[in-house]
């Protein structure tokens, strides 16, 4: 069997998108979701050619997806905008979906692959972060070179939290990195590399991405004692959040309240 193009495998492909995944929630983040697609377009034509690296993933997710999906499209129901909250339950499929595809073909692979994106992990958070914290130090200089640059067609850097997007895939990054590091001995390189991001993050007062690494320290630290009831806390604590998403806007929208 041939490769497509010599020496490419799942670890350069996955660390490709990682990179240019935080490059483009911090200029362009809502391009977000092409990277996404385009990297489940670049894993679906290297398992059709390496078909026997693609394993089912566990009905498990399948169904607890699924739940998510269809408690979407119910939710639509008693929406402001019905036609526009079936649109987003459709991408929520899509995104789900290419999910899917991402975790059968990744449940098995090699220690070069793995290496390999380890490395390409790490850069992607190291570059992030630099490229965040040189933002903030020159006054959004880069971001508003590319805006004049496209004729307005960037965020507005003026607008306050304009890397939110950005901070918040940082600060998902940074544990995966972390972990990989600390399975791997070279969590020296991965415990400068969290605590420059974590400046960073601090830095851009988000507190979404602030909340985010906190989440992450907590199932890190549960998933160092028991992995099995991270795993169970995560899915239940992601379940409880979207079963009850419906009911949070009328504790803040009420009428006495705005």
């Amino acid at each position: 069997m041939y490769r497509v193009i010599p020496n490419i495998h799942r670890g350069h492909i996955l660390g490709f998108s990682a990179i240019s995944l935080i490059l483009t929630a911090v200029y362009a983040s809502a391009g977000t979701t092409i990277i996404l697609f385009a990297t489940l377009i670049s894993i679906t034509i290297y398992l059709y050619h390496y078909p026997r690296t693609w394993s089912v993933p566990s009905l498990f997710f399948i169904v607890i997806l699924g739940l998510f999906v269809i408690w979407a499209m119910i939710t639509s129901l008693w929406s402001i905008e019905p036609l526009d909250s079936v649109v987003r339950s459709l991408k929520v499929a899509l995104v789900f979906a290419a999910g899917l595809v991402l975790i059968g073909a990744t449940k098995q692979v090699s220690s070069e692959e793995i290496r390999s994106f380890r490395w390409m992990l790490m850069v992607a958070v190291a570059v992030g972060s630099l490229v965040l914290l040189g933002e903030v130090a020159s006054q959004m200089a880069g971001l508003r070179f590319l805006r004049a640059l496209t004729g307005n067609a960037l965020p507005d850097p003026n607008f306050l939290p304009v890397f939110n997007r950005a901070a918040t895939v940082l600060a998902l990054l940074v544990w995966p990195v972390l972990i990989l590091c600390f399975r791997h001995n070279r969590l020296f390189h991965g415990g400068i590399l969290f605590v420059g991001a974590f400046i960073v993050l601090w830095q851009l007062y988000s507190s979404a991405a602030i909340l985010a690494v906190f989440a992450g320290l907590a199932i890190f630290t549960l998933a160092l004692i028991s992995r099995s009831s991270a795993r169970l806390l995560l899915i239940a604590g992601i379940s409880g959040v979207i079963a009850f998403t419906p009911v949070f806007p009328r504790t803040v929208l009420e009428p006495d309240h705005i």
